[in-house]
C-alpha cells in the first residue's frame, strides 16, 4: 500500500521529529510505502513567500527533513495531471511507449 501524506502531516512529522528511517521501515515491514509527490513540494515550498526570517528557516528545516525520507528511499510518484500530460506528448509526437514513472 502506498500513503500519500498532506502536506499537514509533513509538517507534524517535523515538528515530531519522527525518526525518517525507522518510519520508513515500520510501514515496509507492514507493506506499506511513504510517497511523496510534486504537489507536496509545491505545497512545502510556499512558505518561502512569506520572506521572513522565520519562515526561510522553517522551509529550510522542512526541506532538511524531507531530504531524510528521500534518503531512506521513499518513493517519488508523478500526480494524475503529470501523467495525462506525458499522454498526450505521447501521443502528439507518436512514441509508441512511455514510461508513467
Amino acid at each position: 500500500m502506498n500513503i500519500y501524506l498532506d502536506t499537514m502531516l509533513w509538517n507534524a512529522l517535523c515538528d515530531h521529529a519522527v525518526d525518517p528511517q525507522k518510519l520508513v521501515t515500520s510501514l515496509a515491514a507492514r507493506d506499506a510505502n511513504l510517497v511523496l509527490g510534486l504537489h507536496n513540494f509545491y505545497e512545502l515550498a510556499k512558505i518561502f513567500r512569506k520572506q521572513t526570517t522565520e519562515a526561510v528557516e522553517r522551509g529550510r528545516r522542512l526541506f532538511s527533513y524531507l531530504s531524510q525520507f528521500l534518503d531512506a528511499g521513499i518513493l517519488c510518484v508523478k500526480e494524475n495531471d503529470e501523467l495525462l500530460a506525458m499522454e498526450m506528448w505521447a501521443l502528439k509526437l507518436g512514441s509508441h511507449r512511455w514510461m508513467p514513472f
